[in-house]
């Protein structure tokens, strides 16, 4: 697993894709989700899985660093039909606090289409 200084932060006040996934987990506390007490259900609702194309990661990998933390990081290649970005891999980590699972700080990095940025993986955006 790659260390977290090589993913770029989301930045959960600004970026707006992920305002749709704050509002789900608000509504999800509320409605006490059983979605809520699943790590990686968690990771992959904050990365936009399931989404409406039906797509699935390629590749979804846990890391437990004790029983209460965990790492989760998601892999998605190739992305379809996305002129610049290839693949992204995101690390999202997480404590759990009573059965709740909640995400502390989440990333990604980024391999871009030939000509767009990047082959290899780097926390840059594609152009």
């Amino acid at each position: 697993m790659a260390p977290r200084d090589q993913y770029r932060p989301f930045d959960f006040d600004r970026d707006p894709w992920l305002a749709g996934y704050v509002q789900e987990y608000q509504e999800a506390l509320q409605a006490q989700a059983a979605w809520l007490e699943d790590p990686i259900a968690v990771a992959l609702r904050l990365v936009g899985f399931p989404n409406p194309d039906e797509t699935a990661p390629d590749q979804v990998s846990v890391f437990y660093q004790d029983p209460a933390t965990t790492i989760v990081v998601v892999l998605q290649d190739p992305i379809i039909g996305d002129d610049s970005v290839a693949a992204s891999e995101h690390r999202i980590e997480l404590v759990k606090t009573g059965a709740i699972w909640e995400v502390t700080w989440a990333g990604g990095r980024y391999r871009c289409q030939p000509g767009r940025g990047q082959q290899d993986w780097q926390p840059d955006l594609c152009a």
